[in-house]
């Protein structure tokens, strides 16, 4: 058996001459990054997460254990995309809002990337396959002040968002309803706190590999 290595992009080609198979498979190039910076590393990270997980067990006292260990694991080992969608590589332009506000956009980016919470810039794909949605900015209440926004829910039919199914994605909030209970529960005297966490959804990892099925691509670079 011989197996030959081509320098053109195949799946790959199978021969027989008389009784010898010969494999013709595709060359593979290295990974091309610009060595000074970050490459993806699936072996030895840190989750970009604020939260202290041997802390958090603390607090996790009371709840049911299931929900417990789903959330000790999730920030220790990252949180699973559930995707099931299609796995090959996919591209998006940005969205107008992003081309329109570059300026915005770098900042955003620059945000991201020092908090840890974004890898990259990557001169090639860092990984493949690799799913690329667009990027863009909305405008928030205050004047002059943007949301970075990366639109996980396009193309429409072949989006991630489309391939996760929908008992993953639903989200539920404490309502007046539950304060009320826990008020009646504890009783006269019982004292009530309201905390909002900034950049709550941020600060929740993702599990490493499903970095692949979130990139992005800005000024020809990837992330």
């Amino acid at each position: 058996m011989l197996v030959v290595p081509l320098s053109i992009y195949v799946i790959s080609v199978k021969v027989h001459t008389q009784s010898v198979g010969v494999i013709f498979v595709a060359k593979v190039n290295p990974l091309q990054t610009d060595p000074c910076l970050p490459s993806p590393n699936l072996t030895n990270y840190n989750l970009p997460t604020p939260v202290i997980v041997e802390r958090l067990g603390f607090f996790l006292s009371g709840y049911n254990h299931s929900i417990a260990v789903f959330l000790s694991s999730g920030f220790r080992e990252g949180f699973p995309l559930h995707y099931e969608g299609d796995p090959g590589s996919s591209d998006a332009n940005n969205l107008i809002s992003a081309t329109e506000n570059p300026d915005i956009k770098d900042v955003k980016i620059s945000k991201e990337l020092k908090a840890g919470r974004l890898a990259g810039p990557f001169r090639a794909r860092p990984f493949y396959p690799f799913r690329i949605s667009p990027l863009g900015v909305v405008p928030k209440r205050n004047p002059g002040e943007f949301r970075l926004i990366h639109h996980l829910s396009y193309p429409r039919g072949s989006s991630v968002n489309d391939g996760i199914s929908p008992d993953h994605t639903s989200v539920s909030y404490a309502t007046i309803s539950d304060a009320i209970r826990h008020i009646k529960a504890v009783g006269r005297g019982c004292f009530l706190a309201k905390t909002d966490v900034k950049n709550a959804f941020r600060i929740i990892p993702i599990r490493p590999l499903d970095y692949s099925s979130l990139g992005m691509r800005w000024r020809n670079l990837y992330f």
